[in-house]
């Protein structure tokens, strides 16, 4: 409906009302990582036993002989033991020193995944089965008879045996690469001398889980045996190591579950152990079927840790089992849990890619219009500038059709691209277009 020739001089006018382009500014990584804030790392290091000088040390890529940051607290998990540490903002690259094993020079970037791990080297990696380059699997079940599980990852099928290292738990560990991500599992038992399947082959991703829990016969991958039991473990810390009345208040609430059994007020529940372990004490709530949380109230008295607010354990988004610490809370007054890290969960700018930090950074790649007058065009209302195409090229005048009654608010009035250009074609400033507009002190234009 609108020549080509006038929607070029209308462009070259808008240009000549607007102000220059600004020059786009890149910015390096190095500069990007400067953006990152400060967040919790955890470490896992693979020593079976816990030192008592236990010690994670952080180190700048940049300078590689001078500490940044070290553990402030230590605990035990089946990989070994590990260490939470704060990283300070802009580490970007860090290196990493831990009691137990060697100190290597390979540094990484763990600001999206809040976790490493070192292998027996000390080299890190920001998944469990990078660094370990196994998959473990363990196996509930009373049954003597031999079992096997059977692995397979792209294309490549393997058989190990479940070894006993328990009353009840089997364990079968499977070499793969680093790099792993899918793969299918399922266990056999020995029949009549034969290989029978116990259940359908399972699904996972080895760089999000790569030691796993199953039950006997059952096609299902637990987290944790936390999760295989319904069972909540939380472990509390506090700086004073002083753990004397605290205890657990759990219930049940019908929109969610809860503890299998509640407490009472007066009687919360008590640590499994009275005796603090290197992080602290910890305490075992069973759960009811189909339970997504489980709320609950840390207490000495009436005296509530951290806040009088309630506390809950989102089982889809942390799990079964919990690490924290007294008095650390996170923006809405809740626990800061030490571990699992969930990346992002408090700050989501955590989780910018050092190229989208570049980019936030970065000078915009047009100026300003802080210093334009712009002046507001509701095109179709300004000016009928070419009434051949107030039709639409119908045959026909009914507005229902066309859409065009300029007598009616509800329809279009003609106003167009021709309309708002006018005068634009003369030298003299004449028109009712863009240079009527000029003329008044605009300098910019916003149309619709």
């Amino acid at each position: 409906m609108r020549s080509t020739k006038r929607q070029t001089k209308l462009f070259i006018l808008l240009l000549a009302l607007l102000p220059g382009l600004g020059t786009l500014v890149t910015v390096s990584s190095t500069e990007a990582a400067n953006l990152q804030p400060g967040y919790d790392l955890v470490v896992h290091v693979p020593v079976a036993a816990l030192p008592s000088n236990a010690s994670v040390d952080i180190f700048s890529a940049s300078n590689p002989d001078s500490a940044i940051a070290s553990s402030r607290l230590e605990a035990t998990d089946n990989y070994g033991w590990w260490g939470i540490t704060q990283i300070p903002a802009g580490a970007g690259s860090i290196c990493f020193a831990a009691t137990g094993v060697a100190k290597s020079s390979v540094c990484l970037n763990p600001a999206i995944s809040h976790q490493v791990w070192l292998d027996a080297n000390g080299v890190p990696s920001l998944s469990r089965v990078g660094a370990a380059k196994n998959i473990k699997v363990h196996l509930t079940t009373s049954s003597k008879t031999g079992r096997f599980g059977v692995l397979t990852v792209n294309g490549v099928t393997q058989t190990q045996p479940f070894v006993k290292v328990g009353t009840t738990d089997f364990v079968a560990t499977f070499p793969v690469p680093a790099d792993t991500t899918s793969y299918s599992l399922k266990t056999q038992s020995t029949k009549s001398k034969k290989l029978v399947d116990d259940m359908a082959a399972v699904n996972g991703d080895a760089s999000k889980l790569s030691e796993i829990y199953l039950t006997n016969a059952l096609p299902v991958i637990f987290a944790s045996v936390a999760e295989q039991t319904n069972t909540v473990y939380i472990h509390y810390h506090r700086d004073d190591n002083t753990y004397k009345s605290w205890g657990l208040h759990t219930w049940y609430d019908t929109s969610f579950g809860g503890a299998a059994t509640s407490t009472l007020w007066a009687k919360p529940k008590t640590p499994v152990s009275s005796k603090p372990d290197s992080w602290g004490i910890t305490f075992k709530v069973p759960l009811v079927t189909f339970t997504s949380k489980l709320p609950y109230i840390i207490h000495k008295g009436d005296l509530k840790d951290p806040a009088d607010t309630n506390q809950f354990v989102d089982l889809a988004t942390v799990g079964y089992e919990i690490w924290i610490e007294s008095g650390k809370t996170d923006s809405d007054g809740n626990f800061k849990i030490a571990y699992p890290q969930l990346p992002g969960t408090d700050n989501p700018a955590e989780e910018l890619s050092l190229a989208d930090a570049a980019v936030l950074a970065s000078d915009a790649s047009r100026s300003s219009f802080a210093n334009d007058s712009i002046y507001f065009v509701m095109t179709d209302r300004y000016k009928n500038g070419d009434p051949t195409n107030d039709y639409a090229g119908m045959n026909s005048t009914n507005k229902q059709v066309t859409g065009f009654d300029n007598q009616d608010p509800g329809y279009y009035h003609g106003g167009d691209l021709a309309g708002l250009s006018d005068g634009c074609d003369k030298t003299d400033g004449s028109g009712e277009g863009l240079p009527r507009i000029k003329k008044m002190g605009f300098t910019a234009i916003w149309i619709t």
